[in-house]
């Protein structure tokens, strides 16, 4: 290894995590200004790498939203300069690679499960195709023009919808507000100029993050990524500061006239920013929301419904409730009442035990796919800070019923209420909170 490639990739390996007994994680400071990767070992035939780069589809310039996603696509549809894209593909599909994308409002990400036998060709495959990929000008036409198509004749469910018009309520005139896919006319307004340029800036060392669940050693593992990827360019990526998105604080309600789908309701709540063990609370709070209004609109009503309750890993994060039913104004109530009885009442220390110790054992123990694991620790490390991440098990194991309350009184009190359905079913004041 030469003298640069040691000081850019100085590696230091630390025991960070150790949950249950079962796994452990290794993290690496491949560089002060790049990527960092975290690995952890498993005892699974399958290792599962998972790439984030900083910049979601908040960093599509102005007027060519969707560019980021348009570029995935791509990415995976291309080969390298070396291999063309048939037989770039070839040589994964011999090797048994599965990939896949995922564009969020604050990172990219590209998956790649493979056998354990093959981690160590499959990582030099990767690196050769994130440092020069083919952009091929015909396979960029074709993949504008079928997500050009897809877009013109996509029809959302309700429930789409409302992730979409409650986020942008929430993030209104602000980055976030904008679609992840971007529309018809902001794709066809994109060049292969556009990708190269954008690619060449944004997918660099200085925005990128890997997690790596594998049964290899930790010395094998640094052996195979170190070399490879150290031939990324570094970048000057800069992250977008999240003090410069400026958020209305008052709540507010939007009806969505709708009368061809099952009348659906959406709550979201803006959370704290910045890393801390509120992010852990909220975190929690929302599988505590989500299993309680299942428990008691579903089975304990025997209401039919769709419920949803998320944490959002963003930069400006928030906590989310969709609830999609054609008995929509009981639902509502039982929302209302729910949320009204926690501020007040709080919640039972039993509940919350057993939540707790249900979330560990899945989020640690009981994952059936190691990129589970992967996309998880890299989530929590792309989005807060690598210091939250290592001590995750301890911090959701000190979250108590009291916090929980705390929080709840705090930040799920100004609402952005959306609805789609007709007007007659449900009003601002079937949702008003009593706190």
């Amino acid at each position: 290894m030469s003298y640069l490639t040691a000081r850019l990739f100085n590696l230091t390996f630390g025991a960070i995590l150790i949950l249950l007994g079962t796994l452990f994680a290794q993290t690496q400071s491949i560089s002060r200004q790049g990527a960092h990767c975290i690995f952890v070992q498993r005892d699974n035939q399958i290792t599962a790498i998972r790439i984030h780069f900083r910049g979601g589809f908040i960093s599509d310039p102005a007027g060519k939203e969707g560019l980021n996603g348009l570029l995935l696509e791509m990415l995976l549809r291309t080969g390298t300069q070396q291999l063309d894209s048939s037989r770039f593909r070839m040589q994964l599909d011999s090797l048994h690679v599965h990939m896949r994308w995922e564009i969020q409002p604050d990172y990219a990400a590209i998956e790649i499960e493979v056998p354990s036998q093959n981690t160590a060709t499959v990582c030099q495959l990767l690196s050769q195709w994130l440092i020069a990929p083919a952009w091929d000008a015909g396979t960029f036409k074709r993949v504008k023009d079928e997500r050009i198509a897809i877009l013109d004749h996509y029809k959302p469910s309700s429930l789409e919808r409302l992730e979409f018009l409650s986020r942008s309520q929430a993030y209104r005139n602000t980055v976030y507000s904008q679609p992840a896919g971007g529309s018809s006319l902001s794709i066809d307004a994109i060049s292969l100029g556009d990708i190269k340029t954008f690619y060449k800036n944004n997918y660099v060392k200085s925005a990128m993050l890997l997690t790596v669940v594998s049964p290899h050693h930790v010395s094998e593992i640094e052996r195979w990524i170190l070399e490879p990827f150290s031939r990324i360019p570094l970048g000057l990526y800069e992250e977008l500061k999240p003090g410069s998105i400026k958020i209305p604080e008052q709540s507010t309600f939007q009806q969505i006239r709708d009368s061809s789908d099952i009348p659906a309701l959406s709550g979201y709540f803006l959370a704290p920013s910045t890393p801390s063990q509120d992010a852990i609370i909220a975190f929690v709070l929302a599988g505590m929301l989500d299993r309680m209004l299942r428990n008691e609109i579903i089975i304990q009503r025997g209401i039919e419904a769709e419920v949803r309750c998320n944490y959002h890993f963003m930069k400006k994060p928030g906590l989310s409730i969709y609830i999609q039913s054609p008995e929509i104004k009981n639902v509502a109530m039982i929302l209302k009442n729910m949320l009204n009885r926690l501020a007040t009442e709080g919640f039972s220390d039993e509940e919350t035990e057993l939540y707790k110790t249900r979330l560990l054992t899945i989020l640690y123990t009981g994952l059936q796919e190691n990129i589970s694991l992967s996309r998880h620790i890299g989530n929590w490390t792309i989005c807060t800070d690598e210091a939250t991440m290592n001590g995750l098990y301890t911090s959701i194991s000190n979250v108590s019923a009291s916090s929980l309350q705390l929080y709840l009184k705090t930040h799920v009190r100004k609402p952005f209420w959306v609805y789609c359905g007709l007007p007659s079913f449900l009003q601002a004041s079937d949702l008003t909170l009593a706190y």
